[in-house]
């Protein structure tokens, strides 16, 4: 383990490098899910400790900027009076009614043809 590796897994008793594994493992999830880029920042700050300047603070924070996530949307239409609705109020309304079984078996068009 090198040098760096070796300072993330000792920052907050190794706290620090399982948030790190953690965080990326969910991005890597949300960027599968929603096909979109993320980001994940380690920022390490490093201050000196008292008046000590051979003892330094080592700390650390992960952010996460997950992808954005996609838009759901459907078709509405607009009335006079500024609602919304899911069908065209200009459009006609066609009665649709079942048609009813012929009584007899009908003959396929190519059978018809054939005979005539």
């Amino acid at each position: 383990m090198n040098s760096f590796q070796k300072t993330i897994h000792e920052i907050d008793a190794g706290n620090l490098s399982d948030e790190l594994a953690d965080k990326l493992q969910e991005l890597i999830g949300k960027v599968k899910e929603r096909g979109k880029a993320g980001n994940l920042t380690l920022t390490i700050k490093i201050k000196p400790l008292n008046s000590d300047v051979e003892s330094v603070q080592v700390s650390g924070t992960v952010k996460v900027t997950e992808p954005a996530k996609r838009e759901r949307a459907s078709i509405f239409f607009t009335t006079d009076d500024n609602t919304l609705v899911r069908e065209n109020p200009a459009q006609t309304q066609m009665k649709l009614e079942p048609v009813p079984k012929p009584a007899a078996p009908i003959e396929p068009v190519s059978k018809v043809a054939a005979t005539a």
